[in-house]
């Protein structure tokens, strides 16, 4: 008798475990900076401002020496929107470029082709982000 089962049950099992491995929220927190990704996008929270990656946030790798990753690389449109405690201003169009290495992430925001500081953010971790104060 043969087994026709098999492969299809393994197929199906492999895809869920893998859906739901894609479908997990990751936080990421640092100075000045929290992330949450979920389903290839990302919510960002700094001081004084928040951000938006939605749909765009798709990790890449980067080749390391032959045969493994040395690190996972993001370039995700979004929007960035600053905030004085008083108002929020107008969203702009902008590039988060995030480098991840194991658990650690650089982040930086290009706008019109303008990098900014980098922010460094650690998974699983609370992003320490006071809250925007009145000028």
């Amino acid at each position: 008798m043969k087994k026709n089962w098999i492969l299809p049950l393994f197929t199906f099992t492999l895809f869920a475990i893998c859906a739901s491995a894609f479908a997990q929220q990751e936080q990421w927190g640092g100075d000045g900076i929290s992330i949450v990704v979920q389903d290839n996008s990302a919510q960002l929270e700094f001081e004084c401002a928040s951000g938006a990656a939605n749909g765009t946030w798709i990790p890449m790798f980067r080749q390391g020496r032959p045969g493994a990753i040395s690190a996972v690389v993001v370039n995700a449109k979004g929007s960035f929107k600053q905030s004085s405690g008083i108002s929020v201003g107008t969203p702009v169009d902008v590039t988060y470029l995030a480098v991840i290495k194991g658990n650690q992430m650089t982040l930086q925001i290009e706008n019109q082709g303008v990098l900014s500081q980098e922010f460094r953010a650690w998974k699983n971790q609370p992003g320490s982000v006071p809250a925007c104060m009145r000028p």
